[in-house]
């Protein structure tokens, strides 16, 4: 049959199948390793089983990676930028987000962050199709949980105005992309 069932960890239906990490899933990456591990279907029951908490971890999996790599290359590429920027200039000290703030990082890092949106998306999707399978959820809090997960996926949507926006053109515009997913 080509049905498949299924399961969001979490869930009384998936709880049996969720798995701790494997040996070398302990490390960086773990999240994004164990969801290409888990990517297939188990055939012999036609279920497929997803753990939220994996694309969460995964997003900050990748957020790690942009920001080390983006300080990287500025730090290698455009000193001069961590020395004096907009932000330097009106709090006196440079937050993490100098290192992407300029080019070539900002070009490295917009395509991950992009991947973060995704990610992060992924796991409001699935918590919320965790909290629907949940029998134990009234439905005000399944409602609850869809306008918390809408929200915050709307919220890392816009955050993507960190990179379309330019500090030194728009400061307010700028920070606002980053202010308002705090705040989400």
């Amino acid at each position: 049959s080509s049905c498949h069932h299924l399961r969001v960890a979490g869930s009384a239906a998936a709880h049996k199948a969720h798995r701790p990490a494997r040996a070398g899933e302990s490390g960086a990456m773990a999240a994004f390793i164990r969801i290409i591990r888990n990517m297939g279907i188990d055939v012999g029951n036609n279920v497929i089983t997803y753990n939220p908490e994996d694309y969460a971890k995964c997003g900050a999996e990748l957020f790690l990676i942009a920001m080390g790599s983006s300080w990287v290359l500025t730090y290698f590429f455009n000193y001069t930028f961590i020395e004096s920027n907009a932000l330097k200039d009106r709090v006196g000290y440079n937050n993490l987000c100098v290192g992407w703030d300029s080019a070539p990082a900002r070009y490295v890092a917009a395509p991950i962050f992009a991947a973060i949106i995704a990610v992060e998306c992924r796991f409001m999707q699935l918590d919320y199709w965790r909290a629907q399978l949940d029998k134990n959820a009234t439905p005000f809090q399944k409602k609850v949980v869809m306008f918390a997960n809408f929200s915050y996926a709307l919220s890392f949507i816009g955050a993507i105005g960190i990179f379309a926006i330019y500090a030194q053109e728009w400061p307010m515009g700028h920070t606002f992309s980053f202010v308002q997913l705090v705040v989400f």
